[in-house]
């Protein structure tokens, strides 16, 4: 009898982890930045790739800003088609990012080089999005930022930036 309860709680602790490994994959699609990624790949048809080794610059970035920065996510469009409505474009990723997002740069450029700069309060750190459009390349960075760690960086290298 012994036996018999050690493998039904074997296959009951195996469903609890194979709900629990769904619920979280459910819970990261839900995230903005791959409902952006997704929204950005439905409208002008193009394939994300993901960056090789990003650990190991995730790794790097949280090394050398003592924690200020972390969970740096990657995403690559190569070829992306011109992006003719810039506010179309700009309309498409602050509907996929949601409310809680506050665009902190805005460039256009007449080359047709486009940046725009995301961020929002989480716990108790600062999550930034950066999308770049530059010569046919749509690029997303994503980022969590320690805000005492990355001024006390950003200060110990001679850069005039800090957050409030």
């Amino acid at each position: 009898m012994m036996r018999r309860t050690g493998g039904g709680l074997l296959v009951v602790v195996g469903v609890a982890l194979i709900v629990a490994q769904s619920v979280y994959a459910s819970d990261r699609s839900g995230d903005s930045f791959d409902a952006l990624v997704k929204g950005l790949r439905a409208r002008y048809a193009v394939q994300p790739k993901s960056i090789p080794l990003l650990w190991m610059a995730n790794l790097c970035a949280r090394g050398v800003t003592h924690g200020g920065v972390r969970g740096m996510r990657v995403v690559e469009f190569e070829d992306s088609p011109k992006i003719e409505d810039a506010e179309g474009f700009e309309e498409l990723v602050n509907s996929k990012l949601g409310e809680d997002w506050s665009r902190v740069v805005r460039e256009w450029e007449a080359s047709g080089n486009r940046s725009l700069i995301y961020v929002r309060a989480q716990n108790k750190g600062i999550e930034m999005i950066v999308v770049d459009l530059e010569h046919g390349e749509l690029d997303l960075v994503k980022m969590t930022m320690n805000p005492e760690q990355f001024a006390k960086w950003a200060k110990d290298k001679g850069h005039g930036v800090g957050f409030q």
